[in-house]
């Protein structure tokens, strides 16, 4: 209600709400696109080096707690890095669909099992699928893109000079 009352205002545009609610993909450059990589996988090593400490201090965080594992530090770690993520993904996703990244794996994994074997199984059919999917995947994205460079070199190659006839000056 709050977003109608907003747009329906004449200065609407400028408040930029359609852009922060639905993002805007379009407008990423390059290297808006490292900096999420880079930042990105620094959390995803952080997630991975963490991984049995979160794991169980998710699951029992009395048991963490008795293990002496530091549960409030690593719940703050934990926290930081779900924040981190979401605020480089609002530009390119918005904040609806950030939302239902945080919502949807969870609810349709609590459908699929109650073992977290299967997730990860899940996952890691995903993360497959992605990469290496036909027509599709990252991988043909970049085998693709390399063709294209390759080919684009070759057309824009000067061609190789001509050979001359002897001048009449050199034949003395």
């Amino acid at each position: 209600m709050l977003l109608s009352y907003v747009q329906g205002q004449p200065d609407a545009a400028q408040a930029g709400l359609d852009k922060f609610i639905f993002g805007q993909a379009a407008a990423l450059v390059q290297d808006d696109l490292w900096l999420i990589a880079g930042v990105g996988g620094v959390i995803l090593g952080v997630v991975v080096l963490f991984w049995r400490a979160f794991k169980l201090m998710t699951f029992d965080p009395d048991y963490a707690a008795a293990l002496g594992l530091p549960v409030k530090r690593l719940e703050s770690l934990l926290s930081v890095l779900m924040v981190t993520a979401i605020v480089l993904g609002l530009q390119l996703a918005g904040v609806i669909l950030m939302v239902g990244l945080l919502i949807a794996p969870a609810a349709a994994a609590r459908q699929w099992t109650n073992r977290p074997l299967m997730i990860v199984m899940a996952f890691v059919v995903v993360v497959v699928s992605v990469l290496f999917a036909p027509q599709r995947g990252v991988l043909w994205a970049m085998l693709r893109q390399r063709r294209e460079r390759h080919a684009a070199q070759y057309r824009h190659r000067p061609a190789p000079a001509e050979r001359r006839a002897p001048s009449a000056s050199s034949a003395d």
